[in-house]
Protein backbone atom coordinates (compact mmCIF):
# COMPACT_ATOMS: atom_id res chain seq x y z
CA UNK A 1 0.00 0.00 0.00
CA UNK A 2 1.45 3.36 -1.02
CA UNK A 3 2.09 5.93 1.64
CA UNK A 4 -0.73 8.50 1.63
CA UNK A 5 1.67 11.26 2.66
CA UNK A 6 3.51 10.92 -0.64
CA UNK A 7 0.32 10.92 -2.77
CA UNK A 8 -1.06 14.30 -1.74
CA UNK A 9 -1.47 16.67 -4.71
CA UNK A 10 0.95 19.56 -4.85
CA UNK A 11 -0.63 22.93 -3.98
CA UNK A 12 -0.66 25.71 -6.55
CA UNK A 13 2.25 28.07 -5.98
CA UNK A 14 1.13 31.50 -4.81
CA UNK A 15 3.62 34.34 -4.69
CA UNK A 16 3.67 36.04 -1.25
CA UNK A 17 2.02 39.44 -1.37
CA UNK A 18 3.94 42.55 -0.41
CA UNK A 19 3.13 43.59 3.14
CA UNK A 20 3.00 47.26 4.08
CA UNK A 21 4.08 48.63 7.43
CA UNK A 22 6.98 46.22 7.88
CA UNK A 23 10.09 46.84 10.01
CA UNK A 24 12.89 48.88 8.39
CA UNK A 25 16.51 47.73 8.66
CA UNK A 26 18.87 50.22 10.36
CA UNK A 27 22.25 48.59 11.06
CA UNK A 28 24.20 45.53 12.30
CA UNK A 29 26.45 45.47 15.35
CA UNK A 30 28.90 42.57 15.72
CA UNK A 31 28.55 40.75 19.03
CA UNK A 32 30.94 37.81 18.47
CA UNK A 33 33.03 36.85 15.43
CA UNK A 34 35.03 34.01 16.99
CA UNK A 35 33.39 31.55 14.57
CA UNK A 36 34.11 33.65 11.47
CA UNK A 37 36.36 30.84 10.21
CA UNK A 38 33.15 28.77 9.86
CA UNK A 39 31.42 31.62 8.03
CA UNK A 40 29.36 32.61 11.07
CA UNK A 41 29.23 35.87 13.00
CA UNK A 42 26.81 36.72 15.81
CA UNK A 43 25.28 40.16 15.29
CA UNK A 44 22.64 42.36 16.83
CA UNK A 45 20.43 43.61 13.98
CA UNK A 46 18.56 46.88 14.51
CA UNK A 47 15.14 47.62 13.00
CA UNK A 48 12.70 50.54 13.15
CA UNK A 49 9.26 49.09 13.80
CA UNK A 50 6.04 50.44 12.19
CA UNK A 51 5.07 52.21 15.42
CA UNK A 52 8.43 54.05 15.50
CA UNK A 53 10.29 52.18 18.23
CA UNK A 54 13.60 50.33 17.62
CA UNK A 55 14.05 46.57 18.06
CA UNK A 56 17.40 44.76 18.42
CA UNK A 57 17.33 41.14 17.23
CA UNK A 58 20.15 38.64 17.77
CA UNK A 59 21.09 36.92 14.48
CA UNK A 60 23.78 34.70 13.03
CA UNK A 61 25.07 35.95 9.70
CA UNK A 62 27.47 34.89 6.99
CA UNK A 63 25.53 34.87 3.69
CA UNK A 64 28.69 35.47 1.66
CA UNK A 65 29.76 31.94 2.63
CA UNK A 66 26.60 30.09 1.62
CA UNK A 67 27.09 26.42 2.56
CA UNK A 68 26.52 23.40 0.32
CA UNK A 69 24.51 20.39 1.52
CA UNK A 70 25.35 17.34 -0.58
CA UNK A 71 23.14 14.35 -1.44
CA UNK A 72 25.78 11.70 -2.39
CA UNK A 73 24.47 8.90 -4.60
CA UNK A 74 26.93 6.07 -5.24
CA UNK A 75 27.43 4.05 -8.42
CA UNK A 76 25.36 1.31 -6.69
CA UNK A 77 22.51 3.79 -6.04
CA UNK A 78 23.22 3.92 -2.32
CA UNK A 79 23.03 7.12 -0.32
CA UNK A 80 26.05 8.26 1.70
CA UNK A 81 25.25 10.00 4.97
CA UNK A 82 27.29 10.98 7.99
CA UNK A 83 26.47 10.28 11.62
CA UNK A 84 27.87 13.32 13.35
CA UNK A 85 28.33 14.64 16.87
CA UNK A 86 26.73 18.09 17.12
CA UNK A 87 27.66 20.20 20.14
CA UNK A 88 24.40 22.17 20.42
CA UNK A 89 22.24 19.07 20.97
CA UNK A 90 24.59 17.48 23.53
CA UNK A 91 24.18 18.88 27.03
CA UNK A 92 22.76 17.92 30.40
CA UNK A 93 20.82 14.67 30.06
CA UNK A 94 21.31 14.67 26.29
CA UNK A 95 24.83 13.33 26.02
CA UNK A 96 26.61 11.28 23.39
CA UNK A 97 24.01 11.94 20.72
CA UNK A 98 24.97 11.57 17.07
CA UNK A 99 22.69 12.92 14.34
CA UNK A 100 22.31 11.45 10.85
CA UNK A 101 22.75 14.03 8.10
CA UNK A 102 24.20 14.77 4.69
CA UNK A 103 27.80 15.95 4.35
CA UNK A 104 28.26 19.65 3.76
CA UNK A 105 29.93 22.84 4.87
CA UNK A 106 30.51 26.54 4.27
CA UNK A 107 32.34 27.88 1.27
CA UNK A 108 35.72 29.45 1.76
CA UNK A 109 35.97 33.14 0.78
CA UNK A 110 35.58 33.37 -3.01
CA UNK A 111 34.99 29.62 -3.37
CA UNK A 112 32.46 28.40 -5.98
CA UNK A 113 29.68 26.00 -4.97
CA UNK A 114 31.10 23.16 -7.08
CA UNK A 115 34.54 23.34 -5.44
CA UNK A 116 32.95 23.54 -2.00
CA UNK A 117 30.78 20.48 -2.65
CA UNK A 118 33.73 18.44 -3.96
CA UNK A 119 35.89 19.40 -0.99
CA UNK A 120 33.29 18.74 1.72
CA UNK A 121 32.26 15.43 0.17
CA UNK A 122 35.87 14.24 0.08
CA UNK A 123 36.74 15.50 3.58
CA UNK A 124 33.71 14.01 5.34
CA UNK A 125 33.18 10.77 3.40
CA UNK A 126 36.35 10.19 1.37
CA UNK A 127 34.20 10.01 -1.78
CA UNK A 128 34.55 11.56 -5.22
CA UNK A 129 31.57 12.26 -7.51
CA UNK A 130 31.29 11.93 -11.30
CA UNK A 131 28.83 14.81 -11.53
CA UNK A 132 27.40 17.60 -9.37
CA UNK A 133 24.08 19.35 -9.86
CA UNK A 134 22.31 22.13 -7.95
CA UNK A 135 18.74 21.21 -6.97
CA UNK A 136 16.25 24.05 -6.69
CA UNK A 137 16.98 27.40 -5.09
CA UNK A 138 18.93 28.10 -1.88
CA UNK A 139 16.97 27.34 1.30
CA UNK A 140 16.94 29.40 4.50
CA UNK A 141 18.39 27.48 7.47
CA UNK A 142 16.33 29.22 10.15
CA UNK A 143 15.11 32.67 9.04
CA UNK A 144 14.13 33.63 12.59
CA UNK A 145 17.77 33.43 13.71
CA UNK A 146 20.13 32.89 10.75
CA UNK A 147 20.74 34.97 7.63
CA UNK A 148 22.42 32.07 5.84
CA UNK A 149 20.88 29.96 3.07
CA UNK A 150 22.18 26.60 1.90
CA UNK A 151 22.60 25.22 -1.62
CA UNK A 152 21.30 21.68 -2.26
CA UNK A 153 23.67 19.62 -4.41
CA UNK A 154 23.07 16.19 -5.94
CA UNK A 155 26.35 14.27 -6.33
CA UNK A 156 25.99 11.30 -8.68
CA UNK A 157 28.36 8.39 -9.24
CA UNK A 158 30.07 8.70 -5.87
CA UNK A 159 32.93 6.33 -5.09
CA UNK A 160 34.89 6.21 -1.83
CA UNK A 161 38.54 6.57 -2.82
CA UNK A 162 40.19 7.99 0.32
CA UNK A 163 39.90 8.16 4.08
CA UNK A 164 38.25 11.08 5.81
CA UNK A 165 40.08 14.37 6.41
CA UNK A 166 38.20 15.81 9.37
CA UNK A 167 38.66 19.02 11.35
CA UNK A 168 39.80 18.56 14.96
CA UNK A 169 36.31 19.49 16.16
CA UNK A 170 34.53 16.90 13.98
CA UNK A 171 33.39 13.42 15.00
CA UNK A 172 31.86 11.76 11.93
CA UNK A 173 31.05 8.20 10.89
CA UNK A 174 30.04 7.40 7.28
CA UNK A 175 26.76 5.52 6.80
CA UNK A 176 25.52 3.83 3.59
CA UNK A 177 21.81 3.41 2.97
CA UNK A 178 19.74 2.14 0.05
CA UNK A 179 17.44 4.66 -1.63
CA UNK A 180 14.45 2.69 -0.35
CA UNK A 181 15.71 2.75 3.24
CA UNK A 182 16.60 6.43 2.97
CA UNK A 183 13.12 7.33 1.75
CA UNK A 184 11.62 5.25 4.59
CA UNK A 185 13.83 7.12 7.09
CA UNK A 186 12.36 10.40 5.85
CA UNK A 187 8.76 9.18 5.90
CA UNK A 188 9.03 7.64 9.37
CA UNK A 189 11.12 10.56 10.69
CA UNK A 190 14.13 8.60 11.86
CA UNK A 191 16.18 11.33 10.16
CA UNK A 192 15.60 14.49 12.17
CA UNK A 193 18.18 16.94 10.80
CA UNK A 194 16.17 19.67 9.07
CA UNK A 195 18.51 20.43 6.17
CA UNK A 196 18.86 16.71 5.43
CA UNK A 197 15.08 16.22 5.40
CA UNK A 198 14.55 19.17 3.05
CA UNK A 199 17.40 18.20 0.73
CA UNK A 200 16.35 14.55 0.80
CA UNK A 201 12.78 15.24 -0.28
CA UNK A 202 13.92 17.78 -2.90
CA UNK A 203 16.34 15.33 -4.52
CA UNK A 204 13.97 12.36 -4.37
CA UNK A 205 11.33 14.52 -6.06
CA UNK A 206 13.90 15.59 -8.67
CA UNK A 207 14.68 11.90 -9.35
CA UNK A 208 10.97 11.03 -9.59
CA UNK A 209 11.11 8.74 -6.56
CA UNK A 210 8.31 10.20 -4.42
CA UNK A 211 5.37 8.79 -6.40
Amino acid sequence: MKNILLERPRPNFVRPRKVTGIPVYIKDVIVDDLDARFGKTVIRRHFRMPDGHTEEILCITGPEREPCIIFPLTTDNEVLLVRQFRFAINSGKRKGRLILEFPGGCRKPGQKWRDCAKEELMEETGASAKSLEIIGKPIAFNPALECTRFTMVLARGCTVINGQHLDRSETIKVVKMTLHDFRSSLVFRTITDGKTVVTGYAVLDHLGLLG
